[in-house]
């Protein structure tokens, strides 16, 4: 058994662990991108950086995300992808 720990270290950040599907990592996207439009405008802005639906969206994602894997046939690969 192995275990294996990814972190983001940052606050915009954020891990998932879904299927490995262009048809969901679209609709994730696309959630990503209108789940907060009825909230804007958005009022923090630091450095001339309007990044809060960043931080709003990584705050139900989380920051780490720790997997426990076993050798065999139904564990083919673990794959962390970044957008």
């Amino acid at each position: 058994m192995q275990i294996k720990k990814q972190r983001v270290p940052h606050t915009t950040g954020t891990l998932l662990m879904c299927e490995d599907d262009a048809g969901l990592r679209n609709d994730l996207a696309r959630v990503a991108e209108n789940w907060l439009a009825a909230c804007r405008p958005f009022t923090h802005i630091r450095k001339n950086n309007p990044n809060a639906e960043a931080h709003i969206l990584s705050a139900f994602g989380g920051h780490g995300l720790t997997v426990t894997v076993e050798a065999g046939p139904t564990w083919e690969r673990i794959k962390t992808s970044f957008y």
